[in-house]
Formats: C-alpha cells, structure tokens, sequence
C-alpha cells in the first residue's frame, strides 16, 4: 500500500466510531435529561410563588388602602380596581402551574382569596405541595395557602 492509499483511507470515520460516539452521547443525554427536567419543574414552582405573592402584595395594599377588597370578576380577569396595582396580562394569562388565576370574594368560607383555579384536569399535587411548603406550612388542606374548593387552590387573605 503506498503513502496516498492509506492516505485516503484514514480520511473520515468508521462506522464502529461513529456508532461508540453516538451511544457514548445516547449515554449522557439519558443521565442529563432528569437533572434538566427537575430543574424546569422547580422554575416552574417558583414562578408560580412569585406571581402570587406579587398578587397577594397588590390585594393587601388594595385593602389597606381602601378598607375593602375589590369586587368579583371571572376567572382569569383582573378585577378592574387593580390596574393601579398590577399588570393584567399577568393575570390573565394561564399560570405557571396551568391554572387560571382568579381572586374571589366569600368563597368557600372565606371572605377574600387568591389563586388558581383548575378547569383542565387536575394539578400535580407535589407541585403545590412544594409551592405551599415554600409560602405557608406545606400541607395543603391547611393554613393561608390551601385549597378553598375542590377545584381552587387559594391564598386565604382574609377568612
């Protein structure tokens, strides 16, 4: 064989090393996934914390400003009194957590609340369980943060 023949042949890959680099990247992609997949559910959580907190922020000084709370809209629309306080396109789009949120006055046997409200199935329950242990006492069924009614997951401002 002369000097330009192997030459030649040595040029590219063979097809048992582009196989051993495809499997050894297979391999990493496979340890690497679950690592980003937590990381976008905890991103995800702490949107969620922090939009209602912005919104319970708003609705507190609301309150402490005019005695009152403000009157009742539907799902997923800003009541009109806090314009002054938030921006409503964060209201009234969805959530982090794939709800809907709302503020609702005397529901459930409250007197004031804000949450999420859940028309398309239901939530994943570590997820408000993580945000609930974050915000208030971690149990769900309990304390400022908890579900208000079967479908609504409120932060109770006032009982």
């Amino acid at each position: 064989m002369t000097d330009r023949s192997l030459a030649r042949r040595r040029a590219g890959f063979t097809l048992v090393e582009l196989i051993v680099v495809v499997a050894v990247l297979g391999l990493l992609a496979a340890v690497a996934m679950p690592k980003f997949s937590g990381v976008a559910d905890e991103s995800r959580r702490s949107a969620f914390a922090a939009q209602l907190g912005t919104f319970v922020d708003a609705l507190e000084t609301y309150h402490a400003e005019h005695g009152s709370w403000p009157s009742d809209s539907p799902t997923r629309q800003m009541p009109s009194e806090l314009s002054p306080y938030l921006n409503a396109a964060a209201w009234e789009s969805r959530t982090p957590l794939d709800g809907e949120w709302d503020f609702e006055p005397n529901v459930g046997g409250v007197t004031a609340a804000v949450g999420v409200q859940y028309y398309y199935g239901t939530p994943v329950p570590a997820d408000l369980e993580a945000v609930d242990a974050v915000l208030d006492d971690g149990n769900t069924e309990t304390g400022s943060l908890r579900w208000v009614t079967t479908d609504r997951f409120y932060f109770v401002l006032e009982e």
